[in-house]
């Protein structure tokens, strides 16, 4: 059987921190960009999984792949040990083929997923994923939410400390937004908030495809594109607490 890693003895001798290029054998997920990808645990073995996504040449993808992490672990001790990639086999509706997706984690069984683009048209389901079971089902809004919340793609996602999650910018009806919502979310309903607008005037500029961070207590917004395609460089914290917006510079 081929080495399906290199160099990692070196690697785990040196106290520097190094990049490994891991290749397992077996069949192998369809090449893909704008995907979503979270880590569940499950007994003792913790997944990585992906889901959706697009390619160039064939368009938004609907699989979900897993790969064992504790596998990797223990393939960088004995070149010889057993992991590949393997393909999720679910039921139900789910999103089918969609991509700039994001996830939020409710529990080490349930995932929520939310946004992203089908086809040309924006996603408005809420799905949740069983791990256990591999089942889809769709979650409803809260009839209190606003009617203001619309359907969002190629925006970011982070969890909360005490639960739910808070979605910033993104394209909504075609337009980048700089919106701040906060989510609350059951595996039977989600509960939504605006806390900032779409304004101009009050926090980060317009933006998508940027990332986002929540530590703290505090929400950062790094980087992404505007209106114009320029790519920003720009970091913001938001403190949900007081609510404010802050730029972080030098």
């Amino acid at each position: 059987m081929d080495t399906r890693y290199e160099e990692n003895k070196r690697a785990e001798s040196s106290n520097e921190q190094n990049w490994i290029e891991v290749r397992l054998q077996g069949k192998l997920p369809e090449r893909r960009s704008n995907h979503t990808a979270f880590i569940l645990k499950q007994k003792d073995n913790e997944y990585m999984y992906i889901h959706g996504g697009r390619d160039l040449k064939e368009g938004s993808i609907s699989t979900m792949w897993r790969v064992s992490l504790t596998g990797i672990r223990t393939l960088f001790q004995d070149n010889y040990h057993n992991v590949e990639w393997e393909c999720v086999n679910t039921t139900g509706r789910g999103p089918g083929k969609i991509s700039h997706h994001t996830v939020s984690i409710l529990s080490q069984k349930e995932v929520l997923f939310y946004g992203g683009l089908k086809g040309e048209d924006n996603n408005a389901d809420i799905f949740l994923f069983n791990a256990m079971t591999n089942a889809w089902s769709t979650v409803r809004m809260a009839e209190a939410t606003s009617p203001d919340i619309l359907p969002r793609d190629d925006h970011s996602m982070c969890d909360l400390d005490d639960g739910g999650f808070l979605v910033f910018g993104g394209f909504v009806n075609g337009s980048r937004t700089n919106e701040l919502l906060q989510f609350r979310a059951t595996s039977m309903s989600v509960n939504a908030e605006i806390l900032c607008k779409n304004d101009l005037s009050r926090g980060p500029p317009i933006r998508a495809s940027h990332s986002s961070a929540f530590h703290n207590g505090q929400f950062f917004v790094f980087g992404g594109q505007d209106d114009d395609n320029n790519k920003l460089g720009d970091l913001w914290s938001f403190d949900t607490t007081t609510k404010k917006w802050t730029e972080l510079t030098n």
